[in-house]
C-alpha cells in the first residue's frame, strides 16, 4: 500500500541512499519519471510503466560504480526514453559500467560499445556492437522460402559487391556496390520481375526500394530448370548503420511470390559524420556569413572566443 512517494524512500534508502540524499533529489526523481500526479497514489495502482519509470528514475538519481538495466527503453514515451538515454550517457561519460538488456537496436548501437547476443539462454556472440548487431539481424531474419521441393523457384546464391568484384559486408557512404543473386527455376513461371528492398536493421523501416521492371527491364517468362542471375548496381548514400537487403522473384498480375529472402545480404555502413538517420546528403563544413562593416570573422571569432571563456 505504499504510495509512490513512500515508495522512493524505500526503494532509495535499498539502493544505498540516506534519507537526507532521497529528500535533496525527490522532486527530480519524481519529474524525471513523469508520476507527478500520482505520486501520493499506492503504487499497487501504478501500471506496469508508471512502476517502471519510477524505478529507473530512483536509480537514475544514485551515483553508481555499476548500472543494470533490463529493457526500461520499452516502456514510457519517446520524451521519457530521451532522457533515459540522456541520463545513461552521463553515467557513461562518468565512468560508470553499464550492463544494459534491450531489444532496441538504436540504443544499444547508440550506447555500447561491446554486444552480448543471447539465443535460448546461450552465448550466440560476444564483441563488438556492429559485429553482434550483424549477427542478432541475421539470426531474426533468415530464407523465407517455401520448402525448396515444393516452391517454383530458389534461390541457389546472392552476395553484395564491390566495384572490383569482391564480396562485402561493409562500405563507406557513397560507394558502388551490386548485389547479385541467382534464381533456379523448378516450375514454369510467367511475366517475372526482380525486386530489392533495403531495410534499416536497427527500426525495421524500408529506406529504398527497386524494381527490374521499373527500371526499365521487361518482365519475361521463366522455363522449369532454368537458371537466371540477377544484379542491382547502386550507389550506398547511405547514414552510418546496419542494413539487410530483401530479394524476391514475382509475377506481379496474379500477386505469386516465386522467391524472398530475407535477409539475402546485409550491410554495415561506416562513417563518423551522421549521428543518426539513414539518409547521408554529403554536407560540407558550413561557411560564417558576418554583417558588413562587422569585424573580420577572425577578429568576431577570437573576440566570442575569448568572451566565452571569461
Amino acid at each position: 500500500d505504499l504510495t509512490g512517494r513512500e515508495n522512493i524512500y524505500l526503494q532509495g534508502s535499498i539502493m544505498g541512499m540516506s534519507r537526507k540524499e532521497i529528500s535533496k533529489r525527490e522532486e527530480e526523481i519524481i519529474d524525471f519519471a513523469g508520476v507527478g500526479a500520482f505520486v501520493d497514489t499506492p503504487v499497487k495502482r501504478y501500471s506496469s510503466g508508471m512502476n517502471a519509470r519510477l524505478g529507473f528514475a530512483i536509480a537514475a538519481h544514485l551515483d553508481p560504480d555499476v548500472l543494470i538495466i533490463d529493457e526500461v527503453l520499452s516502456v514510457g514515451d519517446m520524451s521519457f526514453q530521451e532522457k533515459c538515454i540522456r541520463r545513461m550517457k552521463e553515467f557513461k561519460r562518468q565512468g560508470a559500467a553499464i550492463a544494459f538488456v534491450s531489444h532496441n537496436l538504436p540504443a544499444v548501437v547508440d550506447l555500447c560499445d561491446r554486444v552480448l547476443v543471447l539465443r535460448a539462454g546461450s552465448t550466440g556472440v560476444l564483441g563488438s556492437t556492429g559485429d553482434a548487431v550483424e549477427f542478432y539481424l541475421g539470426d531474426q531474419g533468415g530464407s523465407k522460402n517455401a520448402d525448396p521441393a515444393d516452391a517454383t523457384a530458389v534461390l541457389t546464391y546472392s552476395r553484395l559487391e564491390n566495384h572490383a568484384g569482391q564480396v562485402v559486408r561493409s562500405a563507406v557512404p557513397g560507394e558502388h556496390l551490386s548485389f547479385s543473386a541467382e534464381v533456379l527455376f523448378n516450375a514454369a513461371a510467367l511475366d517475372v520481375s526482380f525486386g530489392l528492398i533495403v531495410y534499416d536493421g536497427a527500426s525495421g523501416i524500408k529506406v529504398a526500394a527497386a524494381n527490374s521492371a521499373s527500371l526499365g527491364l521487361a518482365v519475361r517468362d521463366f522455363l522449369a530448370g532454368e537458371r537466371v542471375g540477377v544484379r542491382f548496381a547502386f550507389t550506398a548514400n547511405l547514414a552510418q548503420g546496419q542494413y539487410l537487403v530483401e530479394f524476391h522473384a514475382a509475377t506481379a498480375a496474379t500477386m505469386t511470390m516465386h522467391v524472398l529472402a530475407m535477409p539475402a545480404a546485409m550491410l554495415r555502413i561506416e562513417e563518423n559524420v551522421s549521428p543518426f538517420g539513414v539518409a547521408f546528403l554529403a554536407f560540407e563544413m558550413p561557411s560564417l556569413e558576418f554583417e558588413a562593416g562587422a569585424d573580420e570573422p577572425s577578429l568576431v571569432a577570437t573576440n566570442a572566443a575569448a568572451r566565452l571563456r571569461s
